[in-house]
């Protein structure tokens, strides 16, 4: 593509979309509120990558330390609690 802008970071992009100069697939995390704020708009709702997963790997056989299941507990809890997944709201 000629383009006069290629970035290969989505927080870099930012700027450009804000000022009107394009259209970008970017991160939810990364632009919901400016969404919800009507400073972006989505132009692709009935389209959407694929998610993708995280995973927490951890040694077999062996009992997890408290500290390492507490981080474990700590990102379900808040990455089941997305604002941007709940309609904007945010969760804390």
């Amino acid at each position: 593509m000629n383009t006069p802008l290629r970035v290969n970071n989505a927080e870099a992009l930012a700027p450009a979309l804000l000022a009107g100069l394009g259209l970008a697939l970017q991160p939810e995390f990364l632009a919901w509120q400016d969404i919800q704020a009507g400073r972006l708009e989505t132009a692709t709702d009935d389209w959407q990558v694929e998610p993708i997963a995280l995973h927490i790997v951890t040694p077999p056989g062996r009992r997890r330390p408290a500290r390492v299941q507490a981080l474990i507990d700590y990102l379900a809890e808040h990455f089941a609690g997305l604002p941007w997944a709940q309609g904007g709201q945010d969760a804390g």
